[in-house]
């Protein structure tokens, strides 16, 4: 059997993150609004071209805000769940490019995020595809 790689490339900045060919450039624009918002800092992050994580450490505010941004982003599709991740994070943002998935993993270990605080904004999926019916 032969070993499989992928390339992983560090992050320098969540306006590095990598896009399907197919997305077009208005909405890159608008997922990298979404990611730069107040009270939050971006630590580090990686990507293998297919998925990439960003790692944030902000308030309760800054994870709302984003939350609703992504959620306004062209086909983007929202999820959040809870975890002890251990890092310095006060969340993950794990991003697939073939789907344009968003998962927001909030750090439980955070002392920023006041969980009874938090905004989860509704995500609308993907469009329901019709059939033609004979």
């Amino acid at each position: 059997m032969t070993p499989a790689f992928a390339i992983v490339v560090q992050l320098s900045s969540p306006s590095q993150v990598v896009f399907s060919s197919e997305y077009p450039e208005h909405a890159r624009k608008k997922v990298r609004d979404a990611l730069d918002v107040k009270n939050s800092r971006f630590i580090d992050g990686v990507t293998n071209m297919r998925k990439t994580t960003l790692n944030f450490t902000g308030d309760t505010t800054a994870i709302n805000e984003m939350l609703l941004k992504l959620t306004e982003c062209p086909a983007a599709i929202v999820s959040v769940s809870f975890r002890n991740i251990d890092h310095e994070c006060d969340w993950r943002l794990v991003y697939t490019t073939d789907d344009t998935k968003f998962h927001a993993i909030v750090n439980l270990h955070s002392d920023q995020i006041d969980l009874e605080d938090l905004e989860i904004p509704p995500s609308k999926g993907p469009a329901l595809a019709v059939q033609v019916v004979p």
